[in-house]
């Protein structure tokens, strides 16, 4: 890890894997300025984390490297990335920072209800729009680097996995009730892109959206028929 700017030379091994991938990260400096700030108590040094070393084998960062790619084939989109940034900020400054040795011991506290249902609001309101998560947080009264968490332990799911339910579903009902395409479904729904609307709807559904409309109206099909047959019996 180092900063953009600076002059940094590393060797690797040659992969015995052919299936070996590099990924490189690139991270705002601004993002791990805040981070190391909100966890710097009175008294510590303001110190942006340099980050002019090596880590090696650093799970929870291959895991996110992994998730990334993961998300970009099926349009994670930009809510994902900012969860997936603040969190990465945070395992950063806090393993790798000035500060890395002090233990955390504060209590973040929880989210309210009534702060909680005004974000299920919003995010039910705006789904189709591209949210961030600095605006779901606002929203919530509560710091972007905790509000995953605690969104998380009242609802069971990430902020960016709740929507993307909400998007899917929504698209679902759309793909049943209406004769948009599955194109213009994909844009009403929040996904710019076709391709990764099909991919998150095969995903959660089993079937792409235009095998999904197909199955329907086969089944639509054969119950009109079956029902025929009974009023001519």
């Amino acid at each position: 890890m180092h900063r953009t700017g600076e002059e940094a030379r590393y060797r690797f091994p040659v992969p015995q894997d052919i299936n070996h991938k590099t990924a490189l990260i690139y991270f705002p400096l601004a993002q791990l300025a805040s981070a190391a700030d909100h966890f710097r108590r009175a008294g510590q040094t303001d110190r942006i984390p340099t980050f002019n070393s090596v880590v090696d084998r650093d799970s929870a960062i291959a895991h996110v490297a992994f998730a990334l790619l993961r998300a970009m084939s099926t349009g994670g989109g930009d809510l994902y990335a900012e969860t997936v940034a603040a969190w990465l900020a945070v395992h950063l400054v806090s393993r790798y920072g000035p500060n890395a040795s002090l233990e955390d011991d504060r209590d973040v506290g929880s989210i309210a209800d009534v702060r909680l249902s005004r974000v299920i609001e919003f995010m039910s309101i705006h789904f189709a729009e591209p949210l961030t998560l600095e605006q779901l947080a606002t929203e919530a009264c509560i710091s972007k680097y905790h509000f995953t968490r605690l969104f998380r332990s009242k609802i069971g799911q990430t902020p960016y996995r709740y929507l993307a339910d909400l998007r899917l579903d929504a698209a679902r009902q759309m793909l049943i009730s209406t004769d948009l395409s599955v194109s213009q479904v994909s844009k009403a729904c929040g996904y710019p892109a076709a391709s990764h609307f099909s991919a998150a709807f095969a995903v959660k559904f089993g079937l792409t959206p235009t095998d999904f409309r197909s199955s329907r109206s086969d089944h639509q099909y054969r119950q009109r028929e079956l029902a025929a047959e009974l009023s001519d019996n």
